[in-house]
């Protein structure tokens, strides 16, 4: 429905409008497929995005890109990041880290020796 596709984004007091682009059209075994017939685009920047998951993608498109939103937290160091995955990759070599898997291998140990 192109009406949801306008709809506001009420983001950190910030509104945005999602504009409906051109149709894109797109061929499946069966025929165009009706669900990714659709787009949306950023008014900002203009990426378009497609399919069933367009709002979803470019409301958080619009928090990461463009709000810089850094939901994401090291627990260890407290570094913030915009996605999970770059967590993710921090946690691999956050020095804080490591540090409290050896606090924690060498408490083990002197309990166990106990």
């Amino acid at each position: 429905s192109q009406a949801s596709d306008a709809e506001n984004l009420p983001i950190l007091g910030i509104q945005m409008k999602l504009k409906p682009s051109s149709p894109r059209k797109v061929k499946t075994d069966e025929g165009v497929d009706d669900e990714q017939s659709l787009s949306s685009a950023c008014e900002i920047c203009g990426r378009e995005f497609f399919g069933k998951y367009r709002n979803v993608m470019s409301k958080r498109h619009y928090r990461s890109v463009h709000l810089k939103v850094q939901k994401y937290e090291c627990d260890f160091c407290k570094a913030k990041f915009i996605h999970s995955s770059q967590r993710l990759r921090h946690y691999r070599k956050c020095s804080l880290r490591a540090q409290s898997i050896i606090d924690h291998e060498s408490s083990l140990k002197a309990q166990s020796m106990i």
